[in-house]
């Protein structure tokens, strides 16, 4: 009678277990997809586009090591997170798209919608919960994405006439940016066509903006190889006293 409820008991323990060894075997929620391309191809016909998570990351980099392991392990079996599309890339292995995008630190997470749209950046390690707030957020509330290094050679580059104003406009917006860590690279597509762009900067020396001034100022400095002595902080009668100054020393260059 004893041995009898020992093996009831016995018998009892392996049933309550065998839910959790199935679970374990689950399949994955969310599968990551090793380009854009492939994650679009893995839509079934009757499968509407879904918007898409871009993560980059580096085999070398700390934080990307604990973001894998750890949150994106996590996102797998997340049901919230089976309405996007999931992408991972290497930066060593894929810098075509990092230079795409504008990757400038790893990790980044970009989010494009379901129109291959961007609409979101951020950089450093996230939780899941903090990951898929963003993305969520970034739908719901797009943001452009400032543009890339290479697009805004371009722009200076293929600008006529008619439309160099805006386009340096934009590089001089872009640098006066606390959040943009390339700026030496935007000083040297201002050394690369700095014939053309030099009368907009002196333009930008007499902004209202502060930061501006000051981003215009370093643009000026790299037009003329010494650093000019404009001072952003300068009254506006100095300023235009340090104006007069750099134009003859852009003169007396030419």
């Amino acid at each position: 009678m004893k041995r009898n409820r020992i093996l009831v008991i016995a018998l009892s323990a392996i049933f309550s277990l065998a839910p959790l060894s199935v679970s374990t075997h689950a399949q994955e929620i969310v599968q990551f997809h090793s380009s854009i391309e492939d994650a679009r191809d893995s839509l079934g016909p009757d499968e509407s586009a879904k918007p898409i998570v871009l993560y980059f990351g580096a085999s070398w980099c700390a934080p990307c090591q604990k973001m894998r392991t750890v949150t994106l392990e996590f996102i797998k079996n997340d049901e919230n997170a089976g309405a996007y599309q999931w992408v991972k890339y290497d930066i060593d292995d894929s810098p075509e798209m990092a230079s795409n995008f504008g990757i400038v630190s790893v990790p980044t997470i970009v989010v494009l919608d379901s129109l291959e749209n961007p609409v979101g950046k951020t950089g450093g390690f996230m939780t899941a919960e903090n990951l898929l707030e963003f993305v969520s957020n970034s739908i719901n509330n797009p943001t452009p994405i400032p543009p890339t290094i290479d697009e805004l050679a371009e722009g200076i580059a293929e600008a006529n006439d008619s439309e160099l104003n805006d386009a340096v406009d934009l590089l001089i917006r872009e640098m006066a940016d606390p959040r943009r860590a390339d700026r030496q690279r935007m000083l040297s597509i201002v050394k690369e066509h700095k014939q053309r762009i030099q009368p907009r900067l002196i333009d930008w020396l007499e902004d209202n903006e502060l930061r501006s001034r000051a981003a215009a100022g370093l643009a000026i400095s790299a037009v003329i190889n010494f650093k000019s002595d404009f001072d952003p902080f300068a009254d506006p009668a100095t300023r235009k006293v340090q104006i007069d100054k750099i134009q003859k020393s852009l003169l007396d260059a030419d």
